[in-house]
């Protein structure tokens, strides 16, 4: 496990929870597992995974570095 990997399993959880209120009739799970072998899929996983880092960042008031305000 890296350092990194609460915040992947935070972010992943912020685009499971969007996804599936989004996509009743689909699952995250399944969005996950097509984007292996779709570009399409791939790329639409890669979208809430976007969606996901933003509101986690907006949320810890992190910046696209992942560090934060850093002093001048």
């Amino acid at each position: 496990m890296t350092s990194h990997q609460p915040v992947e399993n935070h972010i992943e959880a912020i685009a499971r929870e969007a996804y599936d209120r989004c996509h009743p009739d689909d699952t995250f799970e399944a969005l996950k597992h097509r984007a292996t072998f779709s570009k399409e899929d791939s790329g639409l996983l890669g979208q809430w995974l976007a969606f996901a880092r933003d509101k986690a960042g907006v949320a810890a008031g992190i910046e696209e570095d992942g560090f934060g305000p850093q002093p001048q």
